[in-house]
Order: structure tokens, then C-alpha cells, then sequence
């Protein structure tokens, strides 16, 4: 019970990251954009 609570867990926090990595990555290719 605890380790698929820890899991599922770690599971959502890797998927959070992904999605906020990305959206800083488009951030900042739009900042680009805007810096030209």
C-alpha cells in the first residue's frame, strides 16, 4: 500500500516537472523571439 502510494507519488511529481519544464522552455523561446 505504501509503495504505490510513493510511486504514484513520484510518478505525478515527474509528470509536474516535465509539463513546467516545458512551458519554461517555451517561455523562454518566446523570450528570444520577443529579445530580437
Amino acid at each position: 500500500m505504501d509503495f504505490e502510494t510513493d510511486s504514484l507519488k513520484l510518478f505525478i511529481t515527474k509528470l509536474a516537472e516535465n509539463c513546467q519544464n516545458r512551458r519554461l522552455e517555451k517561455e523562454l523561446e518566446e523570450g528570444k523571439r520577443w529579445a530580437w
